[in-house]
C-alpha cells in the first residue's frame, strides 16, 4: 500500500513457496505506477545488503522432534512417490524422492512448527519437467506427522523467453520413523 499515492496492490498466488514472485510482481507493478517507487526500492535493496555484510545466517539446528527419519510420499496425477528425509544434529538435511540420488536439503529453516527448504530433484510430470526445475519443500509439522506440499520451480535462468517461472505443487505427507 502507498497511501500517499492512493495505490494498493493485491497479489494472490497458489503457493506460499514463491513469496519472491509475488513480492517482485509487487515492485514491478509499483514501479511503473510510481516512477520514483524503483528508485527508492533499489536504494532500500543496497542499504539492507550494506547492513547484512559481515552477518551469517544462523546455521539450521533442527528441533528435537524433527530429529530422525521421515517417510512418505509426495502426490502427482500421475501417481506417488516415495520421499524420505533425514534430519540430524548437525543440522544437515537429507531427502530421497524415489529412486533418486540422496540430495541435502538448502535452506532448511523451522519456525513456529513449519518447516522450509529447497532441494534437487526431478518430480517426474509431464508439465513440471517442461523445464528444469528444482524443489521447495514447505511443510507444517503436526506431531509425527509432516504435511504440506513440495512445489516444483522452475529455475528461471533456464526457461527460454519467460520472465517468471512455472510453481506446481504436489501434497505431500511424511510420517516419523520410530
Amino acid at each position: 500500500m502507498v497511501p500517499v499515492a492512493q495505490v494498493v496492490v493485491a497479489i494472490l498466488t497458489n503457493t506460499s513457496g514463491n513469496r519472491e514472485l509475488a513480492e517482485q510482481v509487487v515492485v514491478d507493478v509499483l514501479s511503473v505506477l510510481l516512477p520514483t517507487y524503483a528508485e527508492k526500492h533499489a536504494r532500500g535493496i543496497w542499504q539492507r545488503k550494506q547492513e547484512q555484510t559481515g552477518q551469517q545466517e544462523a546455521d539450521f539446528k533442527p528441533d528435537a522432534r524433527l530429529l530422525g527419519q521421515w517417510n512418505g510420499h509426495v502426490h502427482t496425477y500421475e501417481g506417488d512417490i516415495p520421499l524420505t528425509l533425514w534430519f540430524k544434529e548437525t543440522g544437515d538435511v537429507h531427502a530421497q524422492l524415489g529412486t533418486q540420488l540422496k540430495t541435502l536439503v538448502n535452506e532448511a529453516q523451522f519456525k513456529e512448527q513449519y518447516f522450509t527448504g529447497k532441494m534437487m530433484g526431478d518430480i517426474g510430470t509431464r508439465d513440471a519437467n517442461r523445464y528444469p526445475h528444482h524443489l521447495h519443500l514447505d511443510f507444517k509439522q503436526r506431531e509425527d506427522v509432516l504435511n504440506g506440499a513440495v512445489i516444483a520451480n522452475t529455475i528461471k535462468e533456464k526457461v527460454p523467453g519467460k520472465r517468471y517461472g512455472v510453481a506446481l505443487s504436489h501434497w505431500v505427507e511424511l510420517r516419523k520413523d520410530h
